[in-house]
């Protein structure tokens, strides 16, 4: 079943998620952080870092940096799709990578050039995402890697989204995500998976039981992923990364077509 996108879904999306997650932190207001002067800004976000990457329960055995390579990937074109508050753009930028960034709300991109002037980087260009399908009209470079953290289980028509990031990269370039798996799904509604979610009486507990905003959540595991967008990548690797696997990473190479 195929969902028309709507003008005031999409805006009432990018409303939501102005109030972005840091994962293991908590929910912030982009607007709110703007406000911050430099100093306690990047007291914060280092306090966020220690958090999400060294105690936090996603990085449970440092699964999350070590299977999206946070800290093994030099040298590259990154997009973050999504990017939120830009802390993982950030993680590419320490590791010498040329950062772009890309997001549903204009504050959002606007804290996350902050952050990283904060910590002295620079992305190379920042994208606002408008509301016409596939979300990357305006996305124009040639990337050796896009970046998806949390970003994929919310889009309802995916499959233009990643046709179109399948674009955006190099020839052997790679798309990275993070997203809920279906373990989540049957943590969360003690029901099995469903195929199609859109219905599904269980999908608006799935929601709120793993995001506090936002209305759409799907789940994903590698056969799934290999249904969708098989035709496009191939799935180098995949991994579940918490202690109760209730989330996933995969690593997709782009295939010629």
């Amino acid at each position: 079943m195929v969902i028309d996108m709507k003008e005031n879904f999409f805006l009432e999306q990018a409303e939501a998620w102005k109030n972005i997650p840091i994962d293991d932190v908590g929910y912030f207001n982009t607007e709110e952080l703007m406000m911050k002067s430099d100093d306690v800004l990047k007291k914060m976000i280092i306090d966020m870092e220690k958090i999400r990457y060294n105690e936090g329960y996603r990085n449970w055995g440092n699964k999350w940096r070590s299977t999206l390579k946070l800290d093994t990937t030099h040298g590259k074109r990154v997009l973050d799709y999504g990017c939120g508050s830009g802390i993982e753009a950030l993680q590419y930028a320490k590791t010498g990578n040329h950062v772009y960034l890309a997001d549903i709300n204009a504050s959002n991109i606007s804290l996350a050039e902050k952050i990283l002037k904060v910590f002295g980087f620079k992305p190379i260009h920042s994208y606002l995402i408008t509301n016409v399908y596939p979300f990357t009209g305006a996305i124009t470079n040639k990337f050796d890697i896009v970046h998806m953290n949390g970003v994929l289980h919310h889009i309802f028509q995916p499959y233009p989204v990643v046709r179109a990031i399948h674009e955006s990269l190099i020839n052997d370039g790679e798309l990275r995500l993070m997203l809920y798996s279906d373990i989540a799904w049957r943590i969360a509604t003690n029901t099995e998976p469903p195929e199609d979610v859109t219905n599904n009486p269980m999908r608006k507990t799935f929601v709120r039981t793993m995001d506090g905003v936002g209305e759409w959540a799907d789940w994903y595991d590698a056969d799934r992923i290999e249904k969708r967008f098989g035709s496009l990548f191939t799935i180098e690797e995949f991994s579940y990364i918490t202690s109760d696997d209730r989330y996933c990473t995969a690593i997709l190479k782009r295939k010629e077509i």
